[in-house]
């Protein structure tokens, strides 16, 4: 009924700097956390580093879906570093 959308189906490759990004802000924010103590280490690890987190759990499930790429191995890979 809507052609339209069926040209929004398939691999989707702005999900790659995504993912880059988030991996680069967490181990950024990992360097960061140990000039930290008390409260304020525990503040910026639940809050950003959880929210960090939970956008990698959510582009690692668009990969297990082939969404990123057209070929698993390079979706497979992606995950791993994710």
């Amino acid at each position: 009924k809507y052609p339209e959308i069926k040209e929004l189906y398939g691999p989707d490759i702005r999900l790659l700097p995504m993912i880059l990004g988030i991996v680069a802000a967490q181990l950024s924010l990992a360097v960061y956390a140990t000039s930290l103590d008390g409260w304020k280490w525990f503040l910026l690890c639940w809050s950003l580093g959880g929210t960090l987190t939970h956008w990698l759990s959510l582009g690692n499930h668009e990969l297990s879906h082939n969404l990123c790429f057209k070929t698993t191995i390079y979706n497979e890979m992606l995950g791993m570093v994710a």
